[in-house]
């Protein structure tokens, strides 16, 4: 009895595992999340573009998007990063885009675990994945690649889904009460 009780528990743990696969499987697994933030002033709109692409590595690509701006950041999950020797408010990023490897000196913010990409190495990056290339960013022994897919479409909303934002703010602001 003990014995079928096991074999039937054991059938019964493949199912699972297999449903759990399938499921897995056929989830849309986007590489780019865009998302929206919008205020009651139109000027604090902004909209952020993030990588989904490897969560597990612990560090994560942000361009921020606000009325008049674009930034870029690095988000570390795990730990603080480490600062360059004789500065603390300065973190080294490596930058690997096909054969060449870019050394980069970024501005290391407040509780050390946001790293505020220079418009330069911001631009580096968009215009990487916008030509198609993957982009390996390192930080701390953290990595992570850029998958070039779906960049420049969701890049392009990005810049303008903020204006979208403050359009529908204003037409909401203008209706007669």
């Amino acid at each position: 009895m003990e014995h079928g009780l096991i074999k039937i528990m054991s059938i019964t743990n493949i199912k699972l595992i297999v449903f759990f696969l399938l499921l897995i499987s056929c989830s849309k697994n986007e590489t780019w999340k865009l998302d929206s933030l919008s205020q009651c002033e139109a000027d604090f709109n902004s909209c952020k573009l993030t990588n989904n692409s490897n969560q597990i590595s612990g560090l994560e690509v942000e361009f921020i998007q606000t009325k008049n701006e674009l930034y870029g950041y690095l988000n570390v999950f795990f730990q603080t990063t480490t600062p360059i020797i004789d500065n603390e408010k300065k973190a080294k990023v490596t930058i690997k885009i096909n054969d060449q490897t870019f050394e980069k000196i970024e501005s290391r913010l407040k509780g050390g675990q946001k790293i505020a990409l220079s418009s330069e190495t911001t631009d580096l990056i968009i215009t990487s994945l916008k030509n198609n290339h993957e982009v390996t960013i390192m930080l701390d022994g953290y990595e992570t690649t850029l998958e070039p897919k779906d960049f420049a479409n969701k890049f392009d909303n990005l810049k303008s889904k903020n204006h979208t934002l403050e359009n529908l703010f204003h037409s909401f602001k203008t209706l007669p009460q």
